[in-house]
Protein backbone atom coordinates (compact mmCIF):
# COMPACT_ATOMS: atom_id res chain seq x y z
CA UNK A 1 0.00 0.00 0.00
CA UNK A 2 1.45 3.34 -0.95
CA UNK A 3 0.14 5.55 2.08
CA UNK A 4 -3.52 5.99 0.66
CA UNK A 5 -6.36 5.12 2.72
CA UNK A 6 -9.37 3.55 2.44
CA UNK A 7 -10.68 7.01 3.69
CA UNK A 8 -9.26 8.99 1.51
CA UNK A 9 -11.97 10.13 -1.09
CA UNK A 10 -14.06 11.05 1.38
CA UNK A 11 -11.27 13.15 3.25
CA UNK A 12 -10.78 15.08 -0.23
CA UNK A 13 -14.46 15.46 -0.95
CA UNK A 14 -14.48 17.20 2.96
CA UNK A 15 -12.07 19.76 2.53
CA UNK A 16 -13.27 20.56 -1.08
CA UNK A 17 -17.10 21.04 -0.07
CA UNK A 18 -16.68 22.41 3.58
CA UNK A 19 -18.22 25.82 3.36
CA UNK A 20 -14.93 28.29 3.95
CA UNK A 21 -17.16 31.31 5.11
CA UNK A 22 -20.18 32.28 7.02
CA UNK A 23 -22.98 32.38 5.25
CA UNK A 24 -24.05 34.84 7.20
CA UNK A 25 -21.55 37.44 7.48
CA UNK A 26 -18.78 36.50 5.10
CA UNK A 27 -16.02 36.07 7.75
CA UNK A 28 -13.76 33.15 7.03
CA UNK A 29 -14.93 29.75 9.01
CA UNK A 30 -11.11 29.61 9.78
CA UNK A 31 -11.27 31.53 12.98
CA UNK A 32 -11.42 30.80 16.33
CA UNK A 33 -15.54 29.63 17.64
CA UNK A 34 -16.39 28.70 14.10
CA UNK A 35 -16.97 24.80 12.85
CA UNK A 36 -18.14 22.88 10.00
CA UNK A 37 -18.86 19.32 10.75
CA UNK A 38 -20.24 17.11 8.34
CA UNK A 39 -23.16 14.64 8.50
CA UNK A 40 -24.82 12.48 6.53
CA UNK A 41 -28.82 12.32 5.79
CA UNK A 42 -29.07 8.88 2.99
CA UNK A 43 -27.68 10.32 -0.16
CA UNK A 44 -27.02 14.08 1.08
CA UNK A 45 -24.00 15.42 2.89
CA UNK A 46 -24.00 18.46 5.19
CA UNK A 47 -22.54 20.17 7.01
CA UNK A 48 -23.61 21.49 10.49
CA UNK A 49 -21.47 25.30 10.96
CA UNK A 50 -21.24 27.79 13.37
CA UNK A 51 -19.24 31.07 12.68
CA UNK A 52 -17.94 32.16 15.86
CA UNK A 53 -17.46 35.78 14.83
CA UNK A 54 -21.40 36.24 14.42
CA UNK A 55 -22.44 33.36 16.27
CA UNK A 56 -25.01 32.30 13.37
CA UNK A 57 -24.85 28.52 13.31
CA UNK A 58 -27.03 26.10 10.55
CA UNK A 59 -26.90 23.74 7.81
CA UNK A 60 -24.91 24.29 4.56
CA UNK A 61 -25.99 21.80 1.91
CA UNK A 62 -24.85 21.86 -1.18
CA UNK A 63 -27.14 22.24 -4.43
CA UNK A 64 -27.02 20.78 -7.99
CA UNK A 65 -30.10 22.24 -8.83
CA UNK A 66 -32.53 24.90 -7.39
CA UNK A 67 -35.97 25.89 -8.71
CA UNK A 68 -37.15 29.10 -7.32
CA UNK A 69 -39.32 32.50 -7.77
CA UNK A 70 -38.13 35.11 -10.21
CA UNK A 71 -37.16 37.83 -8.56
CA UNK A 72 -39.59 41.07 -8.29
CA UNK A 73 -39.08 43.45 -11.39
CA UNK A 74 -39.47 47.70 -10.77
Amino acid sequence: MSGAHWWDPDRVAHTQDAPAYCPSCGVSLDKPGSIAVEYWEGEHRTFHTRCGACSWSGDVTKVERMIGPEAPHE
